[in-house]
């Protein structure tokens, strides 16, 4: 007579095994490809530095520090805020470009960064007005920012960077979601 053992709530042991190894590797699954979509995402950002005259900077680097981004669905719209971190490394002041690549119909919506505690929020404005201004301002010393849009593709410039400040910034975009039968489908790489 062979007899089958029974777990606390009554199922073969064999079968809660079975289960608790099926959860086991859903879960390693699961933090794979959260571990292959942020580096993903961190890789589609590209940092440059300049220093005056857009001059490759001497000795040091620019710090990519913190990347965290909030999305937020209302009916078929997808706003996302993006707030980096990038602390300047080198021995003297830079300008600090990026380079994201976006969804084929996302678009910039806002533009903000930091000077010490003070918010400097940017403006929309036409694209050769905006860089007219931007040159400007970086001539005159003032602390400015630039967004720029080109297709799939938005960069940014804050000037000036000083050594060892940490600049926070943040991007905001506004994206339609495709519909399929009364569902709003939302596609993370």
């Amino acid at each position: 007579m062979s007899q089958t053992l029974q777990s606390d709530h009554g199922r073969p042991v064999h079968r809660v095994l079975i289960q608790a190894v099926i959860a086991s590797l859903l879960s390693i699954l699961a933090l794979l490809c959260s571990s292959l979509f942020f580096a993903r995402s961190a890789s589609a950002l590209e940092l440059r530095a300049a220093s005056a005259g857009a001059n490759q900077p001497g000795e040091g680097k620019l710090v990519h520090l913190t990347q965290r981004h909030r999305i937020r669905v209302h009916d078929q719209v997808m706003a996302e805020e993006v707030d980096l971190q990038l602390r300047n490394d080198f021995e003297q002041e830079v300008e600090v470009s990026a380079r994201f690549e976006l969804a084929r119909d996302q678009k910039v919506d806002g533009f903000s960064y930091y000077n010490g505690a003070e918010r400097i929020v940017g403006e929309v404005l036409e694209k050769q007005a905006a860089r007219q201004v931007y040159q400007e301002l970086t001539g005159m010393q003032r602390d400015p920012g630039i967004v720029e849009q080109e297709g799939n593709f938005f960069r940014f410039s804050v000037y000036p960077v000083a050594p060892g400040e940490t600049k926070p910034v943040q991007l905001k975009t506004v994206r339609s979601l495709a519909t399929r039968q009364d569902w709003v489908s939302l596609r993370i790489p």
